[in-house]
């Protein structure tokens, strides 16, 4: 079951992290007009897959890797598109997948001493 619960949410982390790099990139079928909510949306799934990946798999920080390689393709697309505006929504979103996992593993250092 835990391996399982592991692959399942590695999955949703690639699999989510390509469509809301698409959609904050504004390229393929998902491309949306940017607006806060779809940017609080992505910076949600980040910080709520990041959490689950740092707690589901035995290594921490791979779904926050799944996650931020879609969305850094969006990025560099964007910045090649010399879409500025873009760029500046996805990058908060690639931090807040790092910074969940840096705090958890912090938070787990504590609880452990």
């Amino acid at each position: 079951m835990n391996k399982f619960i592991a692959i399942f949410v590695g999955g949703l982390a690639l699999v989510l992290g390509g469509i809301f790099g698409m959609m904050l990139g504004g390229y393929g079928i998902c491309a949306a007009r940017l607006s806060v909510a779809n940017v609080g949306e992505a910076l949600a799934a980040a910080v709520i897959l990041s959490w689950l990946g740092a707690v589901a798999l035995r290594t921490r920080w791979l779904a926050a890797i799944l996650f931020s390689l879609p969305m850094a393709l969006g990025f560099l697309l964007a910045a090649a598109a010399h879409r500025w505006g873009r760029c500046a929504a996805i990058f908060p979103c690639i931090v807040a997948s790092f910074g969940v996992v840096a705090m958890f593993r912090v938070d787990r250092r504590k609880h452990d001493q």
